[in-house]
């Protein structure tokens, strides 16, 4: 029962994380019925769950569980009796009435249902401590992050209060004792993020750390993500924000030689400019149609814009950026993504032309001080901001005539 216990928790954990990503995106982006599927999922995976745990004599029956699981019998014999009574001629006011309350308690009863019964399986799980083992002690471990990283620093800070990681089993890389620098590849380390294993003595690195860690809490997430082709596509995502980090949130301080900068990799830096391009093509050509100056859609148009963007910077400070021009692009990219979420809000409503246009100026000043920032940051003048502005002026001066 303990097996089933602990399956059943992580398996709901996942279904409910699945429901409210699709109902997001269903709700923005699909206009599909997927998370109806997955709700759907989650019902009959608590039918099954609950009769096992009530027929079963060595699971300890709660009032609460006894509670839910009487009420919810109740309303799955009064569902299979209102699909019994719509296949017969009966339409007064007791039938109707009857298919009223079903239908109004099957759209506002179960989520409640639903969340009970993921809370007591919860309390359930917590009940059987398996959020400390013996043998994969969360002492046992540290983990040696980029403290120059928001991102590193979030959710390694987050694995010590959900007691993944002791409250000392984080290391910042600039401050590694020397007898944890002798441990680890210190080069490597740049690029995964390194763990130390003290009861095996030894290093595992990047995805495979952070599985390790996610394991000794959720095994079942672990086992699910090192399914292939899981395990490679989170492995080639892991590595696509890794190698990109310090583009996606600069440090002053990633020139210092103990920085924690990872390697140039031109395939994962290629791979973001193009999915920064793309993304922001599509948003700015379904923006442009909001802005009243006989802008239409047309992602071509759009797409044009941002890979010239690339082509003008590139070759006008090719001779002046030299071996920064990669750092740079993908800075420069960061702004333009910067700038894309922050249209997609305004997408999601109606507003006058008027509106668009002050908000569109608004982003493109933030946009403007970001790429100040960053310039600094790498140590550059003002050229690349000019080169920059010209660009997006003259692009939109373009547009504009075209438009008319």
């Amino acid at each position: 029962m303990k097996n089933f216990i602990k399956t059943d928790y992580n398996l709901q954990s996942i279904l409910f994380s699945l429901f409210f990503i699709f109902l997001v995106l269903d709700i923005w982006v699909f206009g599909s019925f997927i998370s109806a599927v997955i709700y759907f999922l989650i019902a009959l995976n608590h039918i099954i769950s609950s009769n096992k745990r009530f027929f079963s004599k060595q699971y300890i029956k709660t009032i609460w569980f006894t509670v839910y699981y009487w009420i919810s019998m109740i309303f799955m014999l009064s569902l299979l009796s209102l699909f019994l009574l719509s296949a017969l001629p009966l339409k007064n006011d007791y039938s109707i009435n009857f298919r009223y309350g079903i239908l109004c308690f099957g759209l506002f009863g179960t989520p409640v249902l639903a969340i009970s019964y993921y809370i007591i399986c919860y309390i359930d799980y917590q009940k059987l401590n398996l959020i400390q083992t013996t043998n994969e002690n969360p002492e046992n471990h540290t983990l040696i992050y980029d403290n120059e990283c928001p991102m590193c620093t979030i959710y390694s800070k987050a694995f010590t209060r959900c007691g993944m990681l002791d409250d000392n089993g984080r290391e910042a890389f600039t401050e590694i004792s020397a007898a944890h620098k002798s441990i680890i590849d210190s080069t490597r380390a740049k690029n995964e993020i390194a763990l130390i294993d003290h009861r095996r003595n030894k290093v595992v690195y990047g995805l495979d750390s952070l599985l390790l860690i996610i394991g000794n809490s959720f095994p079942l997430l672990e086992k699910i993500a090192r399914i292939q082709p899981l395990y490679w596509f989170f492995k080639k995502l892991y590595s696509f924000i890794s190698y990109n980090r310090k583009q996606i949130i600069p440090s002053g301080n990633d020139h210092r030689e103990e920085a924690c900068v990872p390697d140039f990799n031109l395939r994962y830096r290629i791979t973001y400019i193009a999915w920064v391009v793309i993304l922001s093509a599509y948003v700015l050509s379904v923006f442009s149609g909001k802005l009243g100056v006989n802008g239409s859609y047309n992602f071509w148009r759009e797409l044009a814009v941002c890979i010239g963007q690339i082509i003008w910077q590139v070759v006008f400070l090719k001779a002046y950026l030299k071996d920064k021009i990669w750092n740079y692009l993908g800075n420069m990219m960061t702004v333009s993504l910067i700038g894309t979420i922050l249209l997609i809000p305004a997408l999601l409503a109606n507003f006058t032309p008027v509106f668009y246009i002050i908000y569109f100026g608004m982003v493109v000043l933030i946009m403007f001080l970001e790429h100040i920032r960053r310039c600094k940051l790498l140590k550059l003048n003002y050229l690349p901001t000019l080169s920059w502005t010209l660009f997006r002026i003259t692009a939109l001066a373009f547009i504009i005539w075209l438009s008319f």
